[in-house]
């Protein structure tokens, strides 16, 4: 197998970028974990005067560009219409109008990469309450103007599910296997391999084994493995990469195959990590991109803040 590395880096534009057109859905952060708090998807009213809800499946909105203003947005339902405010202080309703207008700007700011905050830009000046608000934890709350809530930003490219497993999976990588099931994988010693198969608002991965076998090359040796990624790269060929802790402190990366893609089956090692220029803090967090035309890319981090370097 061919494949061809490169070097990672910063892009303007990500797939998580707001943007005009872009149509998502907004889960309210929580402090709890899903499921056991499950009415966390915004659901917009379909009604002026009647208040939005928190639900278990809530529905999307299609981001509309407001013109010369940076950052602000009308959000359109799926019925078409828009959601909306009221710009006095006497009512915190956040409900849904047939028509975008001043009150149906909302600006939006990003808190981190996957998450954001709802202004009602057009609220009167005097009012305490001028943020898209809902609190886990009540069941259907409503969802009203108050104080700053982050949402969840979700891309809807695909139904967003809520998936969980039984057990503690640091730097989770899941994917989809030509048979039709999933699996996912784990940082740690032989790697955790957990596994369902199929997607479903019940799903709960099990974990069954893990994904190395055999005897790992030197650079594989440590068991202080981070970050496991998997790709199918042809029939029978299932390519792993993931980096291990080498004698002298550092992480560098390496691959790992298997003809099968089952727990253990990943024996083929490497003989040496992949040389991806030796930087003194390590390689870690490698990742495989498939690009259009066929070509397979390595993207990987190098660990400078091991060695105090910005």
């Amino acid at each position: 197998m061919r494949v061809t590395l490169c070097l990672a880096v910063a892009v303007a534009v990500t797939p998580y970028d707001l943007h005009d057109g872009l149509s998502l859905k907004l889960e309210v952060k929580c402090g709890a974990q899903w499921p056991q708090d499950p009415y966390r998807l915004f659901s917009p009213s379909g009604q002026p005067g009647t208040t939005s809800s928190l639900q278990k499946d809530g529905g999307s909105f299609v981001l509309q560009v407001v013109p010369g203003k940076e950052d602000v947005y009308y959000l359109k339902t799926e019925a078409g219409r828009f959601l909306s405010y009221t710009a006095d202080c006497g009512t915190t309703v956040v409900d849904s109008w047939p028509e975008a207008g001043g009150n149906q700007q909302f600006k939006l700011a990003k808190t981190s990469q996957f998450t954001a905050t709802l202004e009602a830009l057009n609220v009167d000046a005097s009012c305490k309450s001028r943020f898209v608000s809902g609190a886990c934890g009540a069941g259907q709350a409503e969802v009203r103007l108050g104080s700053a809530t982050e949402f969840f930003t979700h891309i809807q490219a695909t139904k967003l599910q809520h998936v969980v497993n039984t057990g503690g999976c640091p730097d989770p990588f899941a994917w989809r296997r030509s048979n039709g099931s999933y699996s996912l994988i784990c940082t740690g010693g032989d790697l955790p391999f957990w596994s369902a198969p199929a997607l479903h608002s019940s799903t709960v991965l099990q974990q069954v084994g893990a994904a190395l076998g055999g005897t790992p090359a030197g650079w594989a040796s440590n068991g202080a493995r981070w970050a496991p990624e998997v790709l199918e790269a042809a029939p029978g060929v299932d390519v792993m990469v993931v980096c291990d802790q080498q004698s002298t402190g550092e992480h560098r990366v390496g691959w790992v195959k298997s003809s099968t893609g089952e727990p253990g089956s990943f024996t083929e090692y490497s003989p040496q990590a992949l040389d991806l220029g030796g930087q003194p803090g390590g390689d870690i967090d490698p990742h495989l991109f498939r690009d259009a035309d066929g070509s397979t890319y390595v993207v990987w981090k190098t660990d400078d803040n091991r060695i105090n370097l910005p």
